[in-house]
């Protein structure tokens, strides 16, 4: 019995030796490096752009019209029709940041005629044009941004008087406004780019002069809200 005492206690002095021989073998061993987060490299959208863009626009307008300074009928119009058009650009890329200038050209057939008690009033939106900066935040394949600017917006609006005699007026010119909007961008190939974007334009057009009775009408209190979302395609120069 003696005997298996010394040699468990001899057993157990050579594990507890072992374990500390281990035990510093592991203190001394270097610590693995950690990996660092992998950074974000967004793909280049700095250049010189050119393309197209297809889709629909709507719009909520309307104006009073005035006959010798005294209103005869207010009215409003909701067209909606297709858009379409081009655009080009030049835009600067700092690590994901993307900042620039865009100039874009459209034809719509925004077109509405509008019964008032007194005349009958038609109004056409056909041509739009801005220049906008945009600034978008760039990922591997993909842009976000948002842009706003300057909008012309060209109109026409006519009437004639539902009674004898049925005099006539027509109106028609560009209009000063602005635009907002946004959209998303993706890299198709190193140079193709496909997307899309919405657009809100606004523009006021009052104006004024004779009809055919010589009478001096005009339309007064005029705002045209212009919609639209549209599909893009872009050539980026590399």
């Amino acid at each position: 019995m003696k005997r298996l005492a010394v040699a468990l206690a001899a057993a157990a002095g050579v594990g507890f030796g072992w374990a500390s021989v281990a035990s510093a073998a592991d203190l001394g061993r270097p610590a693995m490096p950690t990996k660092a987060p992998a950074m974000i490299v967004a793909d280049d959208w700095a250049g010189f752009y050119i393309g197209g863009h297809l889709g629909g626009g709507w719009a909520r307008s309307g104006y009073t019209y005035t006959m010798n300074g005294a209103a005869v009928d207010a009215v409003g119009f909701s067209p909606s029709s297709f858009m379409g058009g081009g655009h080009a650009g030049l835009q600067g890329q700092w690590g994901t940041w993307v900042l620039g200038i865009e100039g874009s050209f459209d034809g719509a057939d925004l077109s509405s005629t509008a019964v008032g008690v007194t005349t009958t009033q038609s109004l056409k939106i056909d041509e739009i044009a801005t220049v906008t900066g945009r600034l978008g935040y760039a990922l591997p394949g993909w842009l976000f941004y948002v842009k706003g600017g300057w909008a012309g917006i060209r109109s026409s609006d006519s009437s004639f008087l539902n009674a004898a005699p049925a005099t006539t007026h027509s109106f028609s010119g560009w209009n000063s406004g602005y635009t907002v909007g946004g959209g998303i961008e993706y890299k198709l190939t190193r140079n193709w780019i496909l997307g899309g974007e919405f657009n809100f334009y606004n523009a006021k057009f009052d104006r004024n002069g004779l009809d055919s009775a010589g009478n001096v009408v005009a339309t007064v209190g005029s705002n045209a809200d212009v919609y639209s979302l549209l599909f893009r395609a872009s050539y980026l120069f590399k």
